[in-house]
């Protein structure tokens, strides 16, 4: 079965020939490499070009800057392959990953996607391997086992992302239902697609000593970015609203369940928003008004008062 590598590039000239090294040294051989340099300025370019003398499996295409889901959506599109794998430029892939997840998923057909452990490096240090963000050894990452059903999957993922974009092997039906990645959303982009995936197809964690990914944490990564990720948390649960009332196939309590969850996770939110902003924004308390409504804004507030009791202020 053929393996679509999806990688968009921005301006990571200099990560982009160990990515490339690393894809083209995987296991498994029946792959299409797809580089989507989303308008970089650096020497991007010409460090894939020289790659593409070396491996013809690997592709090469430019697009003015539009964005990293843009970038992914792109690929997608130049793209065949029967199971697609994201992966990041400044990111890589262990030697036997993608063999092995393939060999998984054909023999559990009932299975959409397969995601494995994530393991974290230091820019240019990539030797030694932590287990989360903060370059720790505590893991993260939830595991949902092959037991698990789809209210259990979308619990889960309501309460926030469960796996970094280069950790799954994806089928490629889940994005010809789904569609591809919200190019609206600056980070947290792939937390939107898993949890799209999850109203429609099963997810399951497989592991592995010899599959996992590699995910570097440099000054330059979007996710070492706070206040960032909170607004791109906002989007996405005003997103997941959405998505829980255009369920057909769920009952009424358990769409009022999902509602009630991710309703509590917006109110911590707006209530931070509230405190970093003022208890008098009224530009703020408006948009959440008109987002959330009356109730969902009044518990905010309330909450954002008795923040600022707690710190004295």
């Amino acid at each position: 079965m053929l393996v679509s590598i999806i990688i968009p590039c921005y301006n990571y000239g200099k990560f982009i020939g160990q990515t490339l090294e690393n894809v083209i040294a995987q296991s498994y051989h029946n792959l299409e490499i797809i580089v989507i340099d989303d308008g970089s300025t650096d020497n991007t370019k010409d460090v894939v070009l020289a790659f593409i003398e070396r491996d013809q499996r690997i592709q090469y295409f430019f697009q003015e800057n539009r964005g990293l889901s843009a970038a992914r959506n792109f690929g997608i599109e130049k793209s065949s392959g029967y199971y697609v794998q994201f992966l990041d430029a400044d990111d890589a892939l262990s030697p036997k990953k993608i063999q092995i997840q393939v060999e998984y998923l054909e023999k559990n057909t009932e299975i959409a996607i397969c995601y494995v452990d994530p393991f974290y490096f230091k820019d240019q240090k990539g030797e030694q391997r932590f287990s989360n963000i903060n370059l720790t050894d505590v893991s993260w990452m939830p595991k949902l086992t092959k037991e698990a059903d789809k209210i259990e999957t979308v619990e889960l993922l309501l309460e926030g992302n469960i796996m970094p974009v280069n950790s799954p092997l994806v089928r490629r039906n889940v994005i010809n239902t789904i569609g591809g990645f919200n190019a609206h959303l600056n980070s947290l982009e792939d937390w939107d697609f898993w949890l799209r995936a999850a109203f429609s197809f099963k997810i399951v964690y497989l592991h592995h000593p010899e599959a996992y990914c590699l995910i570097r944490v440099h000054r330059t990564s979007m996710s070492q970015d706070r206040m960032r990720m909170i607004k791109a948390e906002n989007e996405v649960r005003l997103l997941i609203d959405d998505y829980v009332r255009g369920q057909i196939d769920i009952t009424p309590s358990l769409k009022r369940k999902f509602l009630k969850k991710n309703n509590n996770y917006l109110k911590y939110i707006y209530s931070y928003f509230i405190r970093i902003k003022g208890l008098g924004a009224i530009h703020l308390l408006i948009s959440i008004l008109k987002k959330s409504g009356f109730w969902l804004l009044v518990r905010s507030y309330k909450k954002a008062i008795k923040d600022f009791k707690k710190e004295g202020i």
